[in-house]
């Protein structure tokens, strides 16, 4: 995907666990779980259309292109070996029929370039029983009409495999389109709610603007005692990016409680702090793109027992 796409898909999967997690409010807006439901299929089929992406991406291309390089390297080697033999024989026609470079065999289509490299090995043929001693024979034909088969195999298949890359794209494209529409139903009903939950209402704007925020953000942490203010020091602070198979960002506080991250991906966070002594705290955060984050975490000691 895109840098503009996997970022729309992160803000996409941090809205659907804000309104998972809000039931109370989602109650409130209706058509709401309608909606949801919307979201939570068109977040799968871009999944799935990015895994798609993923497993075809320029394999067979690749493979194409080794077995392309391979065969004009097979073909100018040939035509090295052949030029000598056609220049003491004084056949014009044979020299003028090599008289090509590397940037001619690279320029042609791939269907002229498989019927010169016959044409190539045809060539030999027609003059198997002087050319051997030039290093050309039975053995180095056979190996070079397998790779000129292999070449012609794979060409169609890329050709397949480009349309079928295609598809994905036009699939990923719709998708998209499916889930602005989604949201925009959502960016209506939310006003419903702006002044009875305020907190929600402010958190999924934030939401709204992470697809436009493409670089990584800074995050700056403190972690101080609720009572007295004091930094709260070896205190450890764990940061998940909710629906990602990244592992977790784990820092532990410096003396004065204090922690930082020099890059983080935006997104929606959900934050875990630990420390004996110390209740464990765990709660949600969004980061953006634009502006460094302040994390500041109030430690609440454990009461005696």
């Amino acid at each position: 995907m895109k840098t503009k796409q996997t970022n729309k898909l992160r803000m996409l999967m941090a809205l659907r666990i804000l309104l998972k997690a809000s039931p109370k409010v989602m109650a409130k807006m209706p058509n709401s779980e309608t909606f949801f439901t919307e979201l939570d299929a068109v977040i799968l089929s871009i999944q799935a259309n990015n895994a798609q992406q993923q497993e075809s991406d320029d394999t067979l291309i690749e493979q194409r292109n080794k077995l392309h390089d391979n065969l004009v390297e097979l073909t100018l080697e040939i035509q090295g070996k052949m030029r000598p033999y056609a220049a003491f024989q004084k056949n014009e026609s044979l020299l003028k029929f090599l008289n090509f470079t590397k940037t001619d065999l690279n320029a042609m289509a791939d269907v002229n370039f498989a019927e010169f490299c016959k044409s190539t090995y045809n060539k030999v043929n027609e003059h198997k029983d002087e050319i051997e001693p030039y290093g050309l024979n039975a053995q180095t034909q056979t190996a070079y009409l397998t790779e000129i088969n292999k070449y012609e195999l794979i060409v169609p298949q890329v050709k397949v495999d480009k349309q079928a890359h295609h598809n994905i794209i036009v699939s990923l494209d719709k998708n998209f389109d499916t889930a602005d529409e989604v949201v925009d139903n959502f960016d209506l009903l939310v006003e419903i709610v702006r002044t009875s939950d305020a907190q929600f209402y402010a958190d999924y704007k934030v939401i709204r603007k992470i697809d436009a925020s493409y670089n990584p953000s800074k995050l700056v942490g403190h972690v101080y005692d609720a009572e007295t203010g004091a930094g709260v020091p070896n205190a450890t602070v764990t940061l998940t990016l909710n629906d990602s198979t990244k592992d977790p960002i784990v820092k532990l506080s410096a003396e004065k409680g204090g922690f930082q991250l020099k890059t983080i991906t935006p997104g929606y966070y959900t934050v875990t702090m630990t420390k004996i002594g110390y209740e464990t705290q765990t709660f949600t955060i969004t980061v953006m793109g634009d502006n460094p984050y302040n994390l500041d975490i109030k430690a609440v000691k454990t009461p005696n027992k």
